[in-house]
């Protein structure tokens, strides 16, 4: 499957534009989904002040995100940064054509968000937290 099959809403592209552009102290995060039916690409949600080691429990069980992730990262000689990180959250057990959608639409989504580098991959929740998203970039 092409990602020329699905479409971008609009209102998403306004929401990417915003998370971009906003300043916040604390880690945000930008859920995207991918409506199955239109195959069009939406936000999901936007979470303020995620605590890292407590994010697993704002993702969804069996549905697949895509997460934009503005992390407050804090170097060791006290230099403050904000990547953005493009993370693929596709858990296990999940349809195989469901998988296939949400991996087709990967580099259209993360193209979109205008995030170059690596794109991380989480298949169980639990494993995020700020050890592991530390380990990924």
């Amino acid at each position: 499957m092409s990602s020329n099959v699905f479409k971008i809403d609009p209102e998403l592209t306004k929401a990417i534009k915003k998370f971009r552009t906003r300043r916040s102290k604390t880690h945000t995060a930008l859920l995207i989904r991918i409506d199955e039916e239109k195959l069009v690409i939406e936000e999901d949600e936007l979470i303020e002040d995620v605590n890292l080691d407590e994010f697993y429990n704002e993702l969804p069980d069996i549905d697949p995100r895509y997460i934009l992730l503005s992390y407050n990262r804090v170097h060791e000689d006290g230099r403050l940064s904000n990547p953005l990180i493009f993370i693929c959250y596709i858990p296990e057990g999940i349809p195989t054509q469901t998988t296939m959608l949400y991996s087709s639409a990967k580099n259209l989504v993360q193209s979109e968000s205008l995030i170059n580098g690596k794109a991380l991959e989480l298949r169980d929740p639990t494993d995020f937290d700020e050890e592991w998203l530390l380990s990924q970039i």
